[in-house]
């Protein structure tokens, strides 16, 4: 009786991951570069990436981007998965005394939160 009761346990908490986890780390870890782009002064690189589809999505572009430091290679940071309409573009812009990375509309990084050499893509 003990092992039915481990075994009903143990399939529960598969169907659980695969139901609930596998789904979020797929969006990701299946995910297909789109693009990447330099930033201005060469300090910084964009890879964009178009996240997996789990489902369907009418004209919405489900995607993410990995932040590097264009000098090293290093790795920075990687964002959360926005949601645009049609292809929306990587652009570098200013928001007061914040440098941010944008795609289309959405915020993909703020320069300010991570700990870099450079604090900007212009200088």
């Amino acid at each position: 009786m003990a092992k039915k009761v481990k075994l009903v346990a143990l399939i529960a908490t598969v169907a659980l991951a695969v139901t609930c986890v596998f789904p979020k780390w797929a969006e990701k870890g299946l995910a297909s570069p789109a693009y990447e782009e330099v930033s201005p002064n060469k300090k910084f690189k964009v890879v964009v990436y178009n996240a997996a589809k789990l489902h369907i999505t009418d004209s919405l572009v489900e995607s993410f981007g990995k932040l590097y430091d264009y000098e090293t290679g290093k790795f920075i940071a990687e964002s959360e998965i926005v949601v645009s309409e049609g292809a929306g573009g990587l652009h570098w812009g200013r928001f007061g005394e914040d440098y941010r990375v944008y795609f289309g509309m959405e915020v993909l990084f703020d320069l300010g939160a991570y700990d870099t050499k450079y604090n900007s893509f212009t200088k």
